[in-house]
């Protein structure tokens, strides 16, 4: 094994790379790494001498780390897994760093969340082919709520909620609360509902939102999961805007699919995590990239840019126009 290069060194070393290769490598290639592992161990065995514990028993821990289930990877490789070009150490280092740096919490909700999407995929399905109505829609979103978005079915999900809306009053189909407190109101349309519509679906939920004081409106039909924040704006329309769209049938990962719906989840509600994503999507949206290309600094580094590459200099309003009228779409400088 070379000069200073101890038979240990490589065993320790091989069995942390393994444990964690187990999880994301193709399962034909994983007895190759427990046959290097078993080598390591011999090795380690022959220069130290007999051990006590996991070495009277094989390879120990590399047989608790084969996988009991079958991966996302495997289920999609045609999505997930990783190139045969790419060396699997490296994927494994990459993987376990975010494994790493995310919290506790976060990673039961996102584990929670995911075997959700793939036990509920049957029930979504026969849902659809049966035409389920919108009662039979909602008791599977309540329960998914539960099993998949971490809400309690008694503390933390309230059916037909009591809005007031100016003289009248109105029930949303589902307010979802965290200590008390309402988050999102929830508007459940029968499976068959294309989602989100045109407007009427979104306009109910959100003029509920709007005279209770909440930002978040979910539209979903069990199979679609629909994201908007509403903001009023007296004495201009409500703004509402999209956040995601995910549809729980479609052909992405289960992975992949709790990546795009996690905001929702109830501990993410909990700890912040839904109002960053919100700022973070304000930050980028068409209004302010619009204001940030329209302002006099950018107007002037790109006429000084026109002016090197095209040889002429352009007055800032001419530029100005030309943006506005070709390059921008409207709502980038909308009011």
């Amino acid at each position: 094994m070379g000069q200073g290069y101890r038979a240990t060194d490589f065993c320790g070393r091989l069995r942390i790379d393994c444990c964690a290769v187990s999880h994301v490598v193709p399962g034909d290639i994983y007895p190759f790494f427990r046959y290097l592992a078993t080598v390591a161990h011999q090795a380690e065995s022959a220069a130290e001498g007999p051990q006590v514990g996991e070495a009277e028993v094989g390879i120990g821990p590399l047989e608790r780390a084969k996988p009991t289930e079958e991966s996302d990877d495997q289920a999609h490789p045609e999505q997930d897994s990783a190139p045969d070009h790419v060396n699997p150490k490296t994927v494994t280092t990459a993987r376990t760093r975010r494994t790493a740096t995310s919290p506790q919490w976060e990673e039961h909700a996102r584990t929670l969340l995911r075997n959700a999407i793939k036990r509920y995929r049957k029930t979504i399905s026969t849902l659809v082919d049966q035409k389920a109505t919108e009662a039979q829609t909602r008791l599977v979103v309540t329960e998914f709520l539960r099993d998949g978005l971490g809400f309690d079915l008694f503390r933390d999900i309230a059916a037909e909620y009591p809005i007031e809306v100016g003289t009248k009053g109105g029930f949303a189909d589902i307010a979802l609360r965290i200590d008390d407190v309402v988050v999102a109101l929830i508007e459940v349309k029968a499976v068959t509902t294309k989602l989100p519509g045109n407007g009427l679906h979104l306009m109910q939920g959100a003029a509920y939102a709007i005279f209770d004081g909440i930002e978040w409106v979910i539209l979903t039909n069990a199979r679609e999961w629909v994201l908007y924040h509403v903001q009023a704006r007296q004495p201009k329309p409500a703004q509402f805007d999209l956040i995601f769209h995910v549809d729980l049938l479609d052909d992405r990962s289960p992975a992949r699919k709790a990546t795009d719906l996690i905001p929702v989840t109830r501990e993410h509600i909990k700890h912040g995590l839904l109002d960053e994503l919100w700022e973070r999507h304000r930050a980028t949206s068409p209004k302010s990239l619009g204001q940030a290309v329209l302002s006099e600094q950018v107007l002037k580094a790109i006429r000084s840019q026109l002016h090197k590459t095209k040889g002429r200099l352009v007055e800032l309003d001419e530029l100005e126009t030309a943006l506005r009228s070709s390059v921008l779409r409207p709502e980038s400088f909308a009011e």
